[in-house]
């Protein structure tokens, strides 16, 4: 943190926090109430959306630019690979990893921004576990 103060050290003294945090949007749940007759009623209703980093919201964006379909279904995709037990990591490009059955993680592939899908490095175990099950995955994917 970074502390100010007088030159002659003493109070007061402002700090400045400098801590490096990931920033989301929340979206919240916002309830409108009207009264034509008297009577409170609730009028509309919009539900909040997943909270994302901002890295998120904007690869999701531009994933929509190259067809509106793709963000919603790469979603629901990630959803059902984090439930078999795939982890995603968002840099340039979202990524698909797996646990290795020799230690360590697997690439299974990358999603870019404009919808481009990415299948490399998972053949590369091969040979160390005696049978082509990345080429296998591969020929699946692109099946």
């Amino acid at each position: 943190m970074a502390i100010f103060g007088s030159p002659a050290g003493t109070g007061p003294y402002y700090v400045q926090p400098r801590i490096l945090a990931r920033t989301e949007i929340i979206e919240r749940t916002i309830f409108v109430a009207g009264s034509e007759t008297g009577v409170p009623k609730i009028t509309k209703v919009d539900m909040g959306g997943q909270a994302q980093t901002l890295s998120e919201k904007d690869f999701f964006d531009q994933l929509s630019r190259a067809s509106p379909d793709y963000a919603d279904g790469l979603r629901s995709f990630f959803d059902r690979c984090k439930s078999m037990g795939c982890e995603t990591q968002l840099r340039k490009q979202f990524s698909l990893y797996v646990d290795s059955p020799i230690g360590g993680r697997l690439n299974l592939g990358a999603v870019r921004k404009d919808g481009f899908v990415e299948v490399w490095g998972v053949g590369r175990l091969d040979q160390q576990l005696g049978e082509p099950i990345g080429h296998r995955y591969m020929e699946h994917i692109v099946a």
